[in-house]
């Protein structure tokens, strides 16, 4: 049997109640499970805690059909109604479950977003179709017994499409694993005034952009923020052999503290660098750039950076290096408040310049 966070809420629904016994259960001792938990204002229906796989975080709906209908996926509920199906609130979920851990637990595990739908069975011309929605779920079939249910959370950890935006255990990015210590300790600790355990400091990370022509000027800032303990994310240095560059970059920025570009008459017409760019203002990352020369700056840019100050290197002068630690430590201090600072200060915007 699941060990239990907190208790089992009243007024469920019928669909609600059956996944929530099966998960309480059905499921091995060393999991724990937490219904509807409130994640700083954030109700997740479901929170699952494996140890070393991660934080699965289910949102349970009671849809009987799911259909494909004018370019969108429609669910009938048992009433009859039809719904259009929007996975964006479980996405949301799970960003605002991995913010609470870091920084009410000081630790960054894999957490996974799932639509579950245990009364569902999905015709083969859909499921076909919905690699397209880039969600995941869990349907009736993975409800037959625990070692289906099982199997399907270890083929979302094996999958690395299911880890984007979260990296991986072996990434320096973290530092904490979710080892069954934690697990325990958020078990029990969960809802009460207790103290957090010690456990080590991350560093402050830098994700590094920039475009093989300036690669000298990037180890060289590489080499100075290391020394002062500035931890740096570079394409390709970082990324295993194999694997998807993409889906390392977009975990490593939204992981990262701040984002650092060099922007160059070079950089600026690098798609690479673009796409790298636009995550790390989509994710809303703090940008620090860089010029490098003399150059007409692309409008794009211009209009991005208008209200973002910058820095110019001239005559390999690095000078400026001082300056970019100490709004990175700032910025990680934000991120990543401590015990005695239980609360992260306001994120001012940038002055015009």
């Amino acid at each position: 049997m699941a060990k239990l966070i907190g208790s089992v809420p009243e007024g469920l629904t019928v669909t609600e109640e059956s996944v929530y016994r099966f998960l309480q259960e059905e499921l091995p001792d060393y999991i724990s499970i937490g219904f509807q938990m409130d994640f700083d204002g954030a109700v997740a229906d479901v929170v699952l805690l494996d140890p070393h796989i991660g934080i699965f975080v289910l949102e349970v709906r009671s849809g009987t059909a799911l259909s494909y209908q004018e370019g969108r996926y429609q669910i009938t509920y048992p009433n009859g109604m039809t719904r259009p199906f929007e996975p964006m609130r479980t996405r949301n979920l799970r960003y605002r479950v991995l913010a609470y851990m870091r920084k009410h637990f000081h630790i960054s595990p894999l957490v996974y977003e799932l639509n579950c739908f245990p009364m569902l069975d999905i015709p083969q011309e859909i499921r076909s179709r919905m690699p397209e929605l880039e969600a995941h779920f869990l349907f009736h079939e993975d409800f037959r017994n625990a070692r289906a249910f099982l199997l399907k959370l270890f083929r979302f950890y094996t999958d690395a499409s299911f880890r984007r935006g979260n990296g991986s255990r072996e990434d320096p990015v973290f530092f904490d694993d979710l080892d069954d210590e934690t697990v325990s300790w958020i078990t029990s600790s969960w809802g009460k005034e207790l103290s957090l355990p010690e456990r080590p400091e991350r560093p402050p990370l830098v994700f590094l952009s920039y475009t093989s022509n300036n690669q000298a000027v990037a180890k060289q800032i590489q080499k100075e923020l290391e020394k002062r303990d500035i931890f740096t994310w570079r394409f390709p240095m970082d990324i295993p052999i194999g694997e998807d560059y993409r889906l390392h970059e977009t975990a490593a920025i939204e992981a990262c503290d701040a984002f650092l570009i060099l922007l160059s008459a070079s950089s600026q017409t690098k798609d690479e660098v673009r796409y790298e760019f636009d995550t790390a203002m989509r994710l809303h990352k703090p940008v620090l750039p860089i010029l490098l020369g003399e150059f007409d700056i692309d409008p794009y840019y211009q209009k991005a950076l208008k209200r973002i100050e910058w820095r110019k290197i001239t005559d390999n002068d690095y000078s400026f290096i001082l300056e970019i630690v100490e709004k990175v430590r700032e910025l990680k201090k934000r991120n990543d408040p401590g015990p005695e600072d239980p609360a992260a200060p306001e994120k001012k915007g940038n002055t015009e310049t």
